[in-house]
């Protein structure tokens, strides 16, 4: 298992996020999305994928900005799972952020994400503020 993290988004890494999408079967609306609101961040915008066997099994984003590195949007598909993929990918993410000087960092994990809170608790993380999302009635 490897993990590797490059600075800025460009297609290489979409079609990657794509990839590791595609092989859980979730679609790839979320790379694209992430993709889309990251791009304009240039080198503020990491990008990590965590591989097993070569392969693509998990990708994280994350936004570098005043002395904080901001994790978005870490997936790992389901047959990796609590395989070490995530933390590997979590690593990866934060000694890169300490490279460029970032002191702290911050996630965002749906509270309904037990797994995914779990690892952001085990790796020292501690609950600041929860969040929620609006939706309109009508279009």
């Amino acid at each position: 298992m490897s993990a590797e993290v490059r600075v800025g988004i460009d297609e290489d890494w979409t079609d990657v996020g794509d990839e590791v999408h595609r092989r859980d079967e979730e679609g790839t609306a979320r790379t694209t999305a992430f993709a889309q609101i990251l791009r304009p961040l240039g080198v503020g915008a990491l990008v990590a994928v965590g591989r097993v066997d070569g392969e693509p099994a998990g990708i994280a984003f994350g936004v570098v900005e005043r002395g904080l590195l901001g994790i978005v949007g870490l997936h790992t598909i389901e047959a990796e799972r609590r395989s070490g993929v995530a933390t590997a990918i979590l690593r990866a993410l934060v000694a890169s952020a300490v490279e460029r000087d970032v002191a702290r960092a911050y996630v965002q994990v749906e509270t309904a994400n037990s797994a995914g809170r779990s690892l952001f608790v085990g790796a020292g993380f501690t609950r600041s503020h929860r969040y929620h999302y609006r939706v309109s009635a009508s279009p």
